[in-house]
C-alpha cells in the first residue's frame, strides 16, 4: 500500500471541502433557478403590458392587471402635488382616474429596463402635457423618471414612480410668468 503524504491529505481534504458542497449547492439551486426565470417571464409579459397601460392612461387596463391589495405611490410628487400613497385596487384605480384627468398627453422614451423575477425596472424621460382648470397647459418634457414594479401570481402588487420634477416646475413656471 503507498503511503499518502500529509500534504497530499490535507490538498485532497481541501478539494472535499471547497468542491463537493459547491457542486452540491449548484443541484440545490438548480429549481430555483427555473422558478426565478419562470417569474421574471412572467414579471416581464405582465410588466409591459402595465406600463404601456400606465402610458396611455388606460385605467381599465390596468384595473385588469393589478391585484386587489395593490398600490401606487410616488414619493417625488409629495412636495409637488401633496399625493399620497394608495393602497387597494379600488383606491389605486380611482386616484389615478382623478390624479391624471388634467393629464391630455403623455408619452415614454425608457432607456433601460430591468425584469429581475419578480421586479420589473423601467427607466427614462417622460413627456407629458398638463391642462389646468384656468385653461392653460404645461408641457413638461424629457422628465427623468424610474417605474418600479412588484408582480405577484401574474398581477401588478406595488406600482413605485421616481421621477425628477424640475422640467415640470421650469414649465410650470414659464406658464404661470405668462
Amino acid at each position: 500500500m503507498k503511503k499518502i503524504s500529509l500534504h497530499h491529505l490535507f490538498a485532497l481534504a481541501l478539494i472535499a471541502f471547497v468542491a463537493l458542497p459547491v457542486q452540491a449547492g449548484e443541484a440545490a439551486y438548480a429549481p430555483e433557478e427555473q422558478v426565478y426565470i419562470s417569474n421574471g417571464e412572467t414579471t416581464r409579459r405582465v410588466a409591459e403590458t402595465y406600463f404601456d397601460a400606465y402610458i396611455r392612461r388606460d385605467w381599465t387596463a390596468i384595473e385588469g392587471l393589478i391585484s386587489e391589495d395593490g398600490g401606487f405611490s410616488d414619493p417625488t410628487s409629495e412636495q409637488i402635488f401633496g399625493t399620497k400613497p394608495h393602497r387597494g385596487k379600488e383606491e389605486t384605480i380611482k386616484a389615478f382616474r382623478s390624479g391624471y384627468a388634467g393629464i391630455t398627453a403623455m408619452s415614454a422614451n425608457i432607456t433601460r429596463t430591468v425584469f429581475s423575477s419578480s421586479y420589473a425596472l423601467f427607466e427614462g424621460t417622460l413627456d407629458w402635457t398638463l391642462k389646468l382648470q384656468s385653461g392653460k397647459t404645461i408641457d413638461t418634457k424629457e422628465m427623468p423618471i424610474v417605474v418600479i414594479l412588484t408582480i405577484k401570481d401574474g398581477k401588478v402588487v406595488d406600482h413605485k414612480d421616481y421621477a425628477d420634477y424640475r422640467s415640470f416646475i421650469e414649465a410650470f413656471r414659464r406658464v404661470r410668468a405668462k
